[in-house]
């Protein structure tokens, strides 16, 4: 496991600390990013086979991967959106402006 850098974290706390206190203010609106990917057909790493038989694995339709960015907002309310291809900049300010929008309207 990963340890955990102490600066760090309290470099971020020290910039994230007065945010939060702005948004539950009411002043602005906090929003915390992540994207996590899915694929429908794994890659097959390993397998067995009887004793002087090569392993094969018949082939199944490809499936594109599916990317779900997601944003939480402040108060605890998640957002996501779904796309079948790579995450690019204008994908995060789009779901990032969809969420101000839950927020804001």
């Amino acid at each position: 496991m990963k340890k955990l850098d102490g600066d760090a974290f309290d470099r971020a706390r020290a910039v994230i600390g007065p945010l939060h206190q702005r948004a539950s203010a009411g002043q602005r609106g906090l929003f915390y990013f992540d994207e996590s990917g899915f694929r429908p057909n794994q890659p097959i790493k390993y397998g067995w086979s009887l004793i002087g038989q090569v392993r094969s694995v018949k082939p199944r339709a490809h499936r594109q991967r599916v990317n779900v960015p997601g944003v939480l907002r402040q108060d605890g309310k998640p957002v996501s959106c779904t796309q079948q291809r790579p995450t690019v900049r204008n994908d995060v300010i789009g779901c990032n402006g969809f969420a101000q929008t839950e927020v804001f309207a």
